[in-house]
């Protein structure tokens, strides 16, 4: 013979799964809200850390030495000391193209 449940139990059943589910959305979206909050916040430190070396930096000089990098000769020079591992090829060539005061100290405000 099946037993039957009493209609309290069956209340006593429905509201402790109810409890039960109400508990896991509100966990699953604390997560989410949380989660996107500390995106969020890493994003913003990222765009201010951004504008902060930004500000320092001299544009026109940047502009000076980012052609000097762009160039055939220098992605060349840099294959051969990354091979080598020698960076003083490099830094004697920026300085015999006068930008190697520019790339140490965007190098300090960077590092």
């Amino acid at each position: 013979m099946k037993k039957k449940l009493s209609l309290g139990r069956k209340i006593y059943l429905f509201v402790g799964i109810t409890v039960f589910v109400a508990g896991i959305v509100v966990a699953i979206l604390s997560y989410f809200i949380n989660a996107s909050r500390i995106n969020g916040y890493f994003s913003e430190l990222s765009v201010d850390s951004a504008r902060y070396i930004a500000s320092l930096a001299d544009a026109k000089a940047l502009l000076e030495l980012k052609k000097v990098v762009q160039s055939e000769e220098y992605q060349s020079l840099r294959e051969v000391a990354e091979e080598e591992d020698n960076e003083q090829l490099v830094e004697d060539f920026f300085k015999e193209h006068g930008v190697w005061e520019i790339y140490s100290c965007t190098r300090e405000i960077i590092v």
